[in-house]
């Protein structure tokens, strides 16, 4: 019997062989998949490299903050409070962005009541029942309006009116937000003018009569009973996304499922510092 794999001249003088041929053919055409495959990782990651170093750069930077990083979001009928220290105030054009994630999981909780998400400028207590237009200082102030699942983000502007400055409370309104699922909203601020982004997509834009004035007072989160739900990745940076940037934030993924895309910043000593001291969110 002749063996599997032998060669054998033929009539014409070539050299054939019965099975070494098909093994070496299937070697080589494995080796070239995982040469594409190692390829395409090569390309996939690079492109995500180089297209979110812009983005890292901007969310990453010395004057922004970034809190309620938990997984899962915390709750969104718990109070929180940041200190202005860890706002920098805008730096760019007195622009800012501010952007984070929520999910309403039950409307009829205060039902008819404002539902505070945030709001930055007055000093308040936890218990204090208020609403959208009792605050004076509000850059932003960020509501869910009594009885219908609307997000209204309001900012303290002065406007010139008989030879003074007057303060008003002006507000830019966004109808029908998702419930029970998450959304994710962003503010971006530029001189007198509010850009909306619902979902990475930008859904309204108002333009106030006023400035908006910045203020030195801390931020508070889900005060006087907040909403039944979760939120989180509040991320506070002192100058203005751009709409591509805004849509690179969303497809990172909501707090339940991060897609961070080499997203992720080491924490600093004085992060640590504050982790143990009880200053951080």
């Amino acid at each position: 019997m002749l063996p599997s794999n032998f060669e054998y001249t033929d009539k014409n003088g070539g050299v054939k062989s019965n099975g070494s041929s098909k093994s070496n053919s299937s070697g080589g055409s494995f080796i070239i998949v995982i040469v594409v495959i190692f390829l395409f990782l090569i390309l996939f990651f690079g492109y995500r490299f180089f297209t979110y170093s812009k983005l890292r750069k901007a969310i990453n930077c010395g004057d922004c903050g970034y809190f309620f990083t938990e997984r899962g979001g915390k709750d969104g009928m718990l109070p929180r409070k940041i200190e202005a220290r860890y706002l920098n105030p805008p730096t760019e054009n007195e622009s800012s962005t501010w952007c984070f994630w929520m999910r309403i999981d039950d409307w009829y909780h205060r039902y008819g009541l404002w539902k505070n998400i945030m709001v930055k400028g007055t000093e308040v207590e936890v218990e204090d029942d208020f609403r959208w237009n009792v605050l004076k200082k509000q850059c932003p102030g960020v509501w869910l309006t009594p009885s219908q699942n609307n997000i209204r983000c309001v900012f303290n502007t002065k406007i010139y009116k008989n030879f003074n400055y007057d303060n008003y409370l002006e507000y830019c309104q966004i109808n029908d937000i998702p419930i029970g699922e998450w959304v994710f909203v962003a503010l971006v601020l530029i001189d007198q003018t509010v850009a909306i982004y619902i979902n990475g997509e930008l859904e309204r834009t108002c333009v106030f009569d006023g400035k908006p004035e910045y203020n030195n007072g801390p931020l508070h989160v889900n005060y006087s009973g907040g909403f039944n739900g979760k939120f989180g990745a509040l991320r506070y940076i002192s100058t203005s996304l751009q709409p591509q940037e805004i849509k690179q934030l969303y497809n990172m993924g909501s707090p339940d499922k991060y897609k961070n895309y080499f997203m992720f910043k080491f924490p600093s000593f004085q992060n640590i510092l504050d982790y143990f001291r009880g200053t951080t969110c």
